[in-house]
């Protein structure tokens, strides 16, 4: 009888980081960053505090510091800014977390580098650890780099209605991340997740507690063997 795995997930305790890099900038000159391999330019988040003036066109981002005046009998200087500030730039569906240091040189182009694949940072890890680690990154909605694809499955058992919302893929394992509605105080168990149509060869899986209402569950497949 083939042993399954359970994952009991209480809370999500390994906290993924958008890829970081440090970059000195010009504070006078416009500054380029330019997205890896030609992605597009997809959002950009910066604090309002930072006074950039930025503009997008396809795969780069173009900023650059805003001078504030200063005026004094009758003189005006120009003060350039000097502290470092942080943006967040998405390449297509992609963070990036780029600190900019503003000193008085002439523009400089970013030219961004390739993030580094999450299945590197579980390599050596034991399987139950990595599928579990694969687990919270889906109940963190950390799937960036994940290939998803839509669900659009939905079956009844009992008195419960099932949904299969996304279907992630990552390495050799295929997590379908469920949506369970129950109107009474119920228990979803093994066989439960077992009997359903659209589960194939899984090996682990999140059980949920008897609960009321949505429940989000997370069973993972192995797919190493194949056929695509």
């Amino acid at each position: 009888m083939r042993r399954f795995i359970i994952l009991t997930i209480i809370s999500a305790v390994w906290i993924t980081q958008a890829y970081g890099e440090t970059y000195t900038v010009s504070s006078k000159s416009i500054n380029s960053i330019t997205c890896p391999d030609g992605q597009m330019v997809t959002d950009i988040f910066a604090s309002e505090k930072s006074q950039l003036k930025i503009e997008t066109r396809k795969d780069k981002l173009f900023f650059e510091f805003m001078a504030t005046k200063i005026e004094v009998d009758g003189y005006v200087t120009m003060n350039y800014a000097t502290d470092s500030t942080s943006i967040a730039l998405f390449c297509g569906d992609e963070e990036y977390s780029v600190t900019l240091v503003p000193r008085q040189i002439n523009g400089t182009s970013v030219y961004l580098s390739h993030k580094p694949e999450k299945m590197s940072k579980l390599d050596g890890l034991k399987r139950e650890e990595q599928l579990s680690r694969f687990v919270q990154m889906i109940f963190m909605d950390e799937t960036r780099g994940f290939k998803t694809v839509s669900g659009n499955k939905a079956v009844k058992f009992g008195d419960k209605e099932v949904y299969l919302r996304k279907i992630h893929t990552v390495g050799s394992y295929r997590l379908k991340e469920l949506y369970i509605y129950s109107e009474i105080l119920g228990l979803v168990t093994e066989s439960d997740l077992l009997s359903l149509p659209f589960i194939v060869n899984p090996v682990a899986m999140t059980l949920p507690d008897h609960f009321v209402g949505w429940q989000r569950v997370v069973v993972v497949e192995e797919v190493i063997n194949e056929r695509q």
